[in-house]
């Protein structure tokens, strides 16, 4: 006997092998066992998922001499003629070749005729969305009052483009894409029936690339087997496909959370001299991405995935932000449907990439967020830079706020001891004042205890606004060192109520941008751990609108006007009588 195809030899013979579509199994054995069966039914759904085996199964369920409840025995002479497809009672018409009119009138006659031997005659109608217009006409009414024996099973992955009135005379049920999970358990039947040797790796890659049709899972399955001489191996479904390895794609991963867009364009060209379709590429890495998010977002999560698939993306999960995901994930479905239409589509792919490595490029609101936090993050290493004295302005500061005495005994050369500094507002305001300001340390109160644990009760009640508006640059300092961007923040408020231990922080109409920054959750513990090391107790803080900052003047401000002897206190300089 020739070689029959694994789709063909492990056909479903009963209700119960059909895989995944038990919403429509179900409905047709209860039918049977009641007896209300339908006189046309519409099979519709993907490619591969079970439409014409089904009918068949139905067809011989509805003629079978020994029905075993709602099954069909298969071993009876009507159900070996219809598996052997020589039944006269159980026709097969594929719409796609024969599509008129006159094949539909030859129909029509044929259907007057009894059965031969069993009791219904079945036409089953393959893809009968390729009929005219004509033809649809002339089968409608036959469809709609057929006689007695006889029953219309027609198929069609376009149910859209069957006209509404043979739809509306029909049974439809929907047939869904096989699932990851029942089809890998299909594919693991049918290997250790046909005595293949296979790797589970192989197997989910096949399952993957089906994408929801086991006809197709069969027939990437029976190539492979043929390939590796009876040994399936995932090397041999990736040479049969023409798809990337798994670790091409983790190393595309990680150097897109790296923004290296020369890995990935040498990844690119490394794919091209192997022949590899970049479009199959591009499908694989957006599935990758896909997995990686999912579980990113949601860890505890039961995914179908390869063995020791679910460790690698958790490892290289830490790697990405979640709006990094989605940008690149939008980046690459586009790209994907551009390649498709495109007549260089490795260009396409080369600029996707190097787009999907810089998420702050675009104009969305992700992209000005992603902008804002890198400008943060520089900032940040900025300050942390000249805390830890990496910065030469710090020196500079230091001498220039010595007095004069001190400055010649550290060996400092020039003139400058000589000279009477000019005790001008220019000078105090832009020169010392601010770097001053810059080098200002925080010295909280030896008094001030640790912050409260919730147990305890708040005892800053006695704590003033005044008291907070005094020390409110020691306030912003402490949330300086702890966090820039809130400092950031912060800077454009004011202190305006303190009620038992509740700080209420103004902003003007005009800043509600920074309101809204800092009115959240982690920004705002940053400001009341802040207040619990200058002030007993624990500390709640609310945002708000005010009308107008309090007028006063600030803390770091040095006065406009000073007297001599503060001149003289803060420059080093010395009180000498004017002689006439």
């Amino acid at each position: 006997m020739a070689y029959q195809a694994l789709y063909r030899t492990w056909r479903p013979r009963r209700f119960q092998e059909i895989v995944g579509q038990e919403h429509v199994t179900h409905t047709l054995q209860n039918a049977l066992l009641a007896g209300r069966i339908a006189h046309a039914y519409l099979f519709c759904g993907p490619r591969g998922t079970g439409k014409t085996t089904t009918a068949k199964v139905l067809a011989r369920a509805l003629n079978c001499l020994a029905r075993q409840g709602a099954e069909p025995c298969n071993e009876c002479a009507v159900c070996r003629e219809i598996n052997a497809g020589t039944s006269m009672d159980v026709v097969e018409i594929d719409a796609a070749s024969h599509r008129g009119i006159d094949e539909i009138r030859e129909l029509r006659e044929k259907v007057r005729f009894s059965p031969a031997l069993a009791g219904y005659r079945v036409y089953i109608i393959d893809e009968v969305h390729m009929l005219t217009s004509e033809a649809f006409n002339a089968l409608l009414k036959t469809l709609e009052e057929p006689p007695a024996h006889v029953i219309f099973v027609l198929a069609t992955t376009e149910p859209h483009k069957v006209p509404l009135t043979i739809l509306s005379r029909c049974q439809r049920f929907d047939f869904h894409p096989i699932g990851l999970a029942d089809m890998l358990t299909r594919l693991r039947e049918v290997a250790g029936g046909a005595g293949f040797t296979v790797e589970e790796e192989a197997l989910y890659l096949i399952a993957r690339a089906a994408d929801g049709g086991l006809r197709d899972a069969l027939g990437i399955l029976d190539q492979a087997a043929a390939y590796g001489n009876m040994v399936v191996t995932a090397d041999h479904v990736h040479r049969i496909m023409g798809t990337v390895r798994d670790d091409l794609l983790d190393g595309a991963a990680q150097n897109l959370a790296a923004g290296r867009a020369d890995g990935l364009l040498h990844l690119v060209a490394t794919l091209v001299e192997e022949g590899k379709d970049l479009r199959l590429f591009v499908q694989g890495l957006t599935g990758y991405l896909r997995n990686l998010m999912l579980v990113k977002i949601s860890p505890h999560e039961e995914l179908v995935l390869a063995p020791g698939e679910k460790e690698r993306l958790l490892a290289r999960a830490g790697e990405f932000t979640r709006e990094q995901l989605l940008h690149i994930l939008h980046v690459l479905t586009r790209v994907e449907q551009d390649m498709k239409w495109a007549s260089q589509p490795r260009i396409l792919l080369e600029v996707a990439l190097v787009e999907a490595t810089r998420p702050e490029s675009g104009n969305s609101l992700a992209a000005l967020a992603r902008r804002v936090e890198q400008l943060e993050l520089r900032l940040e290493q900025l300050m942390a830079g000249r805390v830890n004295g990496s910065v030469e302005e710090k020196d500079v500061v230091e001498k220039d706020i010595q007095p004069p005495e001190e400055r010649r005994k550290a060996g400092n050369t020039g003139d400058t001891s000589t000279k009477r500094p000019q005790a001008s507002k220019n000078t105090a305001a832009g020169g010392w004042g601010k770097k001053r300001a810059a080098t200002k340390e925080v010295q909280p109160d030896s008094s001030v205890k640790a912050p409260p644990g919730n147990g305890e009760v708040c005892a800053n009640g006695d704590v003033t606004l005044d008291k907070i508006r005094q020390r409110w640059p020691q306030v912003l300092d402490l949330v300086r060192s702890k966090s820039l961007p809130v400092y950031n923040y912060l800077a454009h408020s004011w202190p305006q109520q303190v009620v038992e231990g509740c700080l209420t922080i103004a902003f003007g109409p005009d800043h509600d941008m920074f309101k809204d920054l800092l009115d959240t959750a982690a920004n705002r513990r940053v400001v009341e751990e802040a207040l619990a090391v200058l002030f007993p107790g624990t500390w709640r803080v609310n945002i708000v609108y005010g009308n107008a900052p309090p007028e006063e003047r600030k803390p770091d401000e040095p006065n406009e006007h000073l007297d001599a002897a503060t001149a003289i206190q803060l420059f080093g300089g010395e009180e000498i009588e004017e002689k006439n």
